[in-house]
């Protein structure tokens, strides 16, 4: 769940968007104070969490972040139990012990360049119970501008209010993360019912052969808040469009006195992956 190249598209159109209201030639380009980003998420899965930690770099510079290294990275939840968390390669910090647990909170603690950030989220869970898929054909000149197959999910919507997810959609074992596969759903309008075909959102459509696995993860209210504002935020292009927002974040300095600010989200989830389709 990178997010460091979509916060770093926001910065520059936002800096394009204001530039357009001067003399280009007498705008300086000032690079901005690298920040440290923070990104990472712990899951109920058996292994593969981890936390990865940067500096933020200009737009323009076209180079890959770079790590943070020889942080001090303490996990702890709200039932006293806690995992200090090594660092298993270049600013990348696994999380071996704890699992995400439905109602628990969790608090991260990164300690780096002398200064102390945390980040606290919790876990929601799953729901709607998907029980089935179907896949829907749309050839040339139908309802979307790529030919194939696109998902569908169906399942009952758990009663009581505040249920958030992410549908995440592997083709052929890669992860689709487009902006456009960018599936985020609320149960606002949908609140205990069964849910009956909804379509999932796709760069392109799916091609016959693909093997199809769907994968669903559980949002806390605030995790859901964040993903809606980074594709509100994106999708929100054009010449006139407004400036864009900073992208929230959850990770806070401990001294509210410090310059030293961050970026990036530390989230939670239960997660379900659904059997392999294979598109014939």
């Amino acid at each position: 769940m990178n997010i460091t190249k979509i916060a770093l598209l926001l910065f520059f159109c936002a800096m394009l968007v204001s530039a357009c209201e001067k003399d280009l030639p007498s705008v300086p380009l000032r690079p901005g104070t690298p920040v440290l980003n923070v990104d990472g998420w712990i899951t109920d899965r058996q292994g593969g969490d981890t936390i990865r930690l940067t500096k933020t770099v200009n737009f323009f510079e076209q180079t890959k972040a770079p790590a943070v290294t020889g942080a001090a990275i303490t996990l702890a939840d709200d039932h006293g139990n806690t995992e200090q968390l090594e660092e298993v390669s270049t600013g990348v910090f696994a999380i071996k012990k704890l699992r995400a647990t439905v109602n628990y909170k969790y608090t991260l603690t990164v300690r780096a360049a002398g200064e102390t950030y945390t980040a606290t989220t919790s876990v929601s869970r799953l729901s709607p119970v998907i029980d089935s898929l179907t896949f829907r054909y749309y050839p040339e000149g139908g309802n979307h501008d790529s030919v194939g197959y696109r998902v569908k999910i169906w399942g009952q919507e758990l009663a009581g209010k505040g249920d958030a997810l992410r549908i995440l959609i592997k083709r052929n074992g890669v992860p689709q993360n487009q902006i456009d596969d960018l599936n985020i759903y609320n149960d606002d309008n949908v609140e205990g019912n069964y849910i009956q075909g909804l379509e999932m959102n796709s760069f392109t459509g799916y091609k016959t052969g693909d093997r199809l696995t769907v994968e669903q993860w559980s949002l806390d209210p605030e995790a859901y808040n964040f993903w809606n504002q980074l594709k509100t935020q994106v999708d929100n292009g054009g010449l006139f469009a407004p400036v864009p927002a900073n992208v929230p974040t959850n990770v806070r300095n401990v001294d509210p006195a410090s310059a030293k600010v961050a970026t990036g989200y530390f989230g939670a989830s239960l997660s379900d992956i659904l059997p392999v389709s294979i598109m014939k």
